[in-house]
């Protein structure tokens, strides 16, 4: 791969000063004046700044969900699961204003927890053999904050820049470009100080950021911020897709122009050569490698290589095992299957990829148990019915049960390339423990498909980001991968990859981020329109309107009401 020069960047960009959140207390982990100055006690507040994960409910338990993945052009699933966030009631919600799920208030929290080590760590001395950690946890502190500060702004638009745990409660909303700016300059920092992956040590446990986080963040970052400010690019997206009786596919897609997000007034070409940089830094440090996606998603070995930074469990965290198992796993798995997809995914899939023949169900225990004792089957798609007869006997097979709907496999407790009915259990039909998962909020699959992004809108369509983008899709085919076709334009690939990352992120929370930073989520959300359940009721419509309010979240009314210099709350809330 070619080598990237480096160029000088936001040189210029001015900070502005920053103050603590409304009334917000140490969660988890002890203040400046009561922690004793001591490695040991510096350890603490590490450990309390990631428990803010594990100790309030956004990732724990299914807020993360219905923020992201109901609000999705592709996502279906029950009333009660699609009743908020799903049809864009933003407010309506259990999650809103509630201090342990609404993301405003963990967010700021997990910022406090990181201002607090930042602010200990300078009077700490460490014994000779653990010098390193100074800087590392210094790095991880400051890998944090500024993931919390990037989901922050993405998720309110301009927030305030809170860098003390004891800034004052009354406080002014800084601008997009200057919490990107404080964003970046955390995170150049934090590549400086933090280890590579490989050199970890016992001190350092799974789960830590490390310098890949840091990089792959980044070059997300100015991704994000080169997407933000295009301006009249065009892009193509697929709303419905749907296979013949000839069996062929055949899709509805829509050209948009883009709009610019508000507040990214950015260089595109800046904040993309940057991104090409930094995430050609991360890839040429070999310390991660793509998986196929049978065994990255093999919770024998969840996450591999792949799992830059992850939410790790354990059998007391058990961050993703209940609720994400819950939601898109169907019932004959042992999940819940609260949160489908539209058939129409499965169709924008090619034959081979693995993200379609693994990736989602295609067949499962019934509920329904025969008198003979044997449990029935349910299959997806429907037109697959005769292939299913076959192979089980039609009496043997649901037949009076609309097999419409996606159940996603990523969170199978099981193998997704093999999965079986009745999951842990031993040769002597003994059921054995559950495993545990681990959420992943970066992976390096994602770092390909940042350098083709980023490669196409700099030069256009160039070899380097077809082979970016083949060299993914290696992984992801059962067999050789096809090639891509390199006749593409700019629009062209710029819409393959939107997809392409439809396909790879899956579940994961991305696409409604994806939308808004392309500024097409009014366009594309309001193409769709609606969709139906395919809950075994047609009748049924979940709707997908959405208006310029739903661009940005509701920030909660205590911090509105209780903090005198924030001004209004975002428009339309």
């Amino acid at each position: 791969m070619k080598k990237i020069i480096l160029l000088a960047l936001f040189s210029a960009l001015i900070l502005q000063g920053c103050k603590k959140f409304l009334e917000e207390k140490p969660f988890d982990f002890v203040s400046p004046e009561n922690v004793y100055d001591s490695p040991k006690g510096v350890k603490q507040l590490v450990t309390g700044m990631y428990g803010v994960f594990f100790s309030t409910n956004l990732f724990r338990t299914e807020a993360w969900i219905y923020l992201t993945s109901c609000d999705d052009d592709w996502t279906n699933g029950l009333d009660w699961v699609m009743g908020t966030y799903g049809v864009g009631n933003f407010t309506g919600g259990w999650v809103y204003n509630n201090s342990g799920n609404d993301p405003y208030y963990v967010f700021y929290r997990l910022i406090r927890a990181t201002n607090t080590v930042l602010e200990v760590l300078p009077n700490v001395e460490f014994s000779a053999e653990e010098t390193y950690l100074k800087e590392q946890f210094e790095g991880e502190a400051l890998g944090l904050r500024a993931m919390a500060y990037f989901y922050l702004v993405q998720m309110y638009g301009p927030v305030p820049l809170r860098l003390r745990s004891d800034d004052p409660d009354n406080m002014s909303r800084s601008s997009v470009k200057d919490v990107y700016a404080q964003i970046i300059d955390d995170l150049h920092k934090a590549e400086d100080k933090l280890l590579l992956n490989s050199r970890r040590t016992s001190a350092i446990k799974r789960g830590h950021f490390t310098k890949g986080a840091a990089q792959l963040l980044l070059a997300k970052v100015y991704s994000t911020m080169g997407s933000g400010s295009l301006t009249n690019a065009q892009i193509s997206v697929t709303t419905h897709a749907s296979r013949t009786a000839s069996g062929e596919i055949v899709r509805t897609s829509h050209t948009f122009t883009k709009n610019k997000v508000a507040g990214y007034d950015f260089d595109p070409k800046i904040v993309y050569d940057s991104a090409k940089q930094v995430v050609t830094r991360l890839i040429n440090t070999r310390e991660y490698e793509l998986e196929r996606f049978g065994n990255n998603w093999n919770p024998a070995n969840f996450g591999g290589k792949d799992f830059v930074f992850a939410l790790e469990t354990d059998s007391s965290t058990q961050v993703a095992y209940t609720p994400y198992n819950k939601f898109f796993t169907p019932p004959g798995l042992k999940g819940a299957g609260w949160l489908t997809y539209v058939k129409d995914f499965y169709y924008i899939h090619d034959p081979d990829d693995e993200r379609g023949m693994y990736g989602i169900c295609h067949e499962w225990k019934s509920n329904n148990l025969m008198p003979n004792g044997v449990w029935k089957r349910q299959f997806f798609p429907a037109e697959d019915s005769n292939k299913v007869y076959e192979k089980y006997g039609k009496a043997n097979v649901e037949t009076n049960i609309n097999s419409n709907s996606i159940y996603l496999m990523k969170w199978y407790l099981g193998n997704a390339a093999n999965p079986q009915v009745l999951l842990n259990v031993n040769d002597a039909g003994t059921l054995i423990s559950t495993p545990t998962q681990n959420f992943p909020l970066l992976r390096y699959a994602e770092a390909y498909l940042i350098l083709a992004e980023a490669e196409n809108e700099l030069n256009g369509p160039t070899a380097l980001a077809y082979d970016a983008l083949d060299l993914l899709r290696s992984y992801r085919y059962k067999e050789d991968a096809p090639k891509i076709s390199r006749t593409m334009t700019q629009e062209q690939l710029r819409s393959f990859i939107l997809e392409e990352r439809s396909k790879e992120f899956a579940g994961e929370g991305y696409r409604r981020f994806d939308l808004i930073r392309w500024g097409i989520y009014l366009q594309v959300m309001n193409a769709v329109d609606i969709r139906r359940p395919n809950l075994n009721n047609d009748n049924a419509i979940i709707s997908k309107r959405r208006e310029q309010k739903h661009l940005l979240y509701p920030i909660p009314t205590i911090e509105i009401d209780g903090n005198l210099d924030f001004g209004p709350n975002n428009p339309g809330w």
